[in-house]
Formats: structure tokens, C-alpha cells, sequence
């Protein structure tokens, strides 16, 4: 969860609070996003041989 919120931008500093739905939100689309292109990474390389 902690990695999900810090690629949406929580930085984890000992002064900041828990993490928002805006951090746990964009966090959320970029990691869907970055599964999205090693499937579509795979999809191909294995489409190639």
C-alpha cells in the first residue's frame, strides 16, 4: 500500500500524516498503467516468436 500511495506522491516524511485519496488515487492509475505496458510487452514478445 505504502508503494502504491508514494508513486501517487506521499513522500513518507516523519512530519506528514497518513496518505490521502489523492496520493492513493494517482498512485493507482500509474500502477495500472505500468502493469498495463508489461502485458502489453509480453503480449508482444511472445506474439514475435
Amino acid at each position: 500500500m505504502t508503494r502504491i500511495v508514494q508513486l501517487g506522491g506521499y513522500l513518507k516524511r516523519k512530519c506528514d500524516g497518513p496518505p490521502g485519496f489523492e496520493c492513493l488515487s494517482l498512485g493507482d492509475i500509474k500502477f495500472k498503467a505500468m502493469v498495463y505496458g508489461i502485458r502489453l510487452q509480453r503480449a508482444a514478445t511472445s506474439s514475435a516468436s
